[in-house]
């Protein structure tokens, strides 16, 4: 009967010697790990950009563009904190309790400084289900026997955004609200026509221009701060964070 042959004394010196050396190894990178652990620490302790940031900015807009750039700017930055409001209105005049404010349409700004963000661009659009059981419309004039979605008029701070302003027809019906997410799923749903902003629509191909040749009204887009917000480091870097968002997306401005 055979038997299974013992190890020679040089083969355990092997065994013996690999076993050593994966146990260096192991020891090699856990001391790594750490020594990146408390880099990162160490890193992160003397990162200038800490604090909280309260920034309020206008809907739709805030949701595109400000929530992934300030997103980002957190990330790279762990000890910031950040409390964001969204308020379609006009400037504030006393700016308390906010750093930064990202508003749209013509300003009288006292006591601060303005920053020019961008332009964006306010069209017709209606869902294709709405256009095939309605028609489309084939002048401006048309919009009068169509329904029409909108923010609520009595309420709109900013009266650029509505369509009164726009100098468009009385409609036969509207849907308002005060929510610009809400008026996108109206349209989507087939309420009305809608005024839309381009950086909201512009990768939604179920929605149908209307009247693109007639219609167009643009408006730009300021960052609002006080001078001394201005000096703080996290409210500059914010800023930069939201311009740079902007820019990394020329498809969602153009006209």
């Amino acid at each position: 009967m055979n038997s299974r042959a013992l190890p020679s004394p040089n083969d355990l010196l092997v065994l013996l010697t690999v076993a050593r050396l994966g146990r260096h190894a192991v020891d090699a990178a856990e001391a790594i790990e750490d020594r990146l652990g408390a880099l990162t620490t160490a890193i992160r302790q003397t990162d200038p950009l800490s604090g909280l940031l309260r920034i309020s900015t206008i809907d739709g807009f805030g949701a595109e563009i400000v929530t992934p750039a300030l997103v980002q700017l957190q990330q790279r930055h762990p000890r910031i904190n950040i409390e964001m409001f969204s308020a379609t209105r006009k400037v504030s005049q006393n700016r308390s309790g906010v750093d930064l404010e990202i508003v749209a349409g013509r300003n009288d700004v006292t006591n601060a400084q303005e920053m020019f963000l961008t332009d964006y661009f306010l069209r017709l659009y209606a869902s294709r289900e709405y256009l095939l059981s309605r028609g489309t419309p084939q002048s401006l004039d048309d919009i009068q026997s169509h329904s029409f979605v909108s923010y609520v008029e009595s309420a709109l701070l900013v009266t650029d955004l509505g369509y009164r302003s726009s100098e468009l027809p009385e409609p036969a019906t509207t849907f308002q609200s005060i929510r610009l997410f809400a008026q996108l799923e109206a349209v989507q749903a087939g309420a009305g026509i809608g005024l839309l902003p381009n950086f909201l629509v512009h990768d939604r191909p179920e929605l149908i221009p209307v009247l693109p040749d007639d219609f167009l009204r643009q408006l730009p887009i300021w960052a609002v701060v006080r001078a001394e917000s201005l000096r703080s480091a996290v409210v500059r870097a914010a800023v930069e964070a939201i311009t740079l968002e902007i820019a990394s997306r020329p498809a969602a401005f153009s006209d």
